[in-house]
């Protein structure tokens, strides 16, 4: 949930092309995930997500954890 609020958070960031070529297909898988565990659960998820974990997302999306 944490990665794919931020993506919509950065989606204003980067070009409707970077978005598609990049963003567009993970950001709709999350959004189905999430549709299926419903808005009740998603919502009750939001505030337990601590800073640390904020911290790992953003180092996700800014591909820090890349081996390569």
């Amino acid at each position: 949930m944490q990665v794919h609020d931020e993506l919509e958070r950065r989606k204003a960031a980067v070009t409707p092309l970077r978005w598609a070529q990049r963003f567009a297909l993970p950001h709709a898988q999350l959004a189905d995930l999430l549709g299926r565990a419903g808005a009740a659960a998603v919502a009750d998820a939001r505030p337990a997500v601590t800073a640390a974990e904020r911290e790992l997302v953003d180092r996700f999306l800014d591909r820090e954890l890349d081996l390569s």
